[in-house]
């Protein structure tokens, strides 16, 4: 009973963890982003440190349970260290499995300005310069004189050209990164606090920085976007091997 009250309140405490600092992030975005954002721009801005997220509220609630001596009440009942690290790392998963669902769920036109964030590209300008000295700004429907001074324009035709086209599959990809990545580093994530010895944080690391360059690849079309899915799997696989195979000290 005892280990099952564990299971449940590990589990909760590292997703609402998750949870909340994701939250932090997204007010952090929103407060120095450049206004009139839309929240789903924010969230897709914010998204990338999702699977870091979940990662910090493993270690943090594992390394409070060791403390509070929670972790060695249970190895005292008999349970293996990897089986209590468990709850905690499906806790801290399950924010990026619920955002693989999400965004496999909502329509294409509203999960692209969520993603576009994990594709960079160059826009075009927002400014268009017209004959004489004066500036139009076809978002806000302005235009700046000579002088400075701003008046309101009618019908200004939008700006063309930047190629924010999204690649093919770029949905699919970020939910599968996003969902790997999260499950991968929470795993790293566990085995830190037990051994700060064994867990590969570097390689971790190195393959949250290929996935990003692949997403990099892909926005300037030089590469698919499934291209991503590689290092985020291989991650995530990598360390459920070493989560089952090592021995926990």
């Amino acid at each position: 009973m005892r280990a099952t009250r564990w299971d449940l309140q590990a589990l909760l405490r590292t997703a609402a963890l998750t949870v909340l600092l994701f939250a932090v992030g997204c007010l952090v975005t929103a407060a120095t982003d450049e206004g009139g954002v839309a929240w789903s721009a924010r969230l897709g801005r914010t998204l990338p440190l999702l699977p870091a997220c979940g990662a910090m509220a493993t270690f943090l609630a594992l390394r409070l349970a060791a403390r509070r001596g929670e972790v060695l009440a249970l190895e005292t009942l008999g349970c293996a260290p990897a089986r209590i690290a468990l709850p905690a790392v499906l806790g801290g998963a399950s924010a990026s499995v619920a955002a693989l669902v999400l965004l496999l769920a909502l329509p294409s036109a509203r999960s692209a300005s969520t993603v576009a964030a994990f594709f960079p590209h160059i826009g075009g300008s927002p400014v268009r310069v017209e004959p004489g000295p004066s500036f139009v700004d076809p978002i806000h429907r302005a235009r700046i004189s000579a002088d400075g001074v701003v008046s309101a324009v009618a019908d200004v035709p939008e700006p063309t050209g930047g190629g924010g086209g999204l690649p093919a599959g770029a949905r699919l990809s970020v939910a599968v990164v996003i969902a790997a990545a999260g499950a991968g580093l929470s795993l790293v994530a566990a085995r830190r606090v037990r051994d700060p010895r064994a867990s590969p944080v570097l390689l971790a690391a190195a393959m949250c920085v290929l996935c990003i360059v692949s997403f990099h690849f892909a926005a300037a079309g030089l590469a698919s976007a499934y291209l991503a899915c590689v290092p985020a799997c291989a991650l995530l696989i990598g360390a459920a091997v070493r989560y089952r195979r090592h021995k926990w000290v």
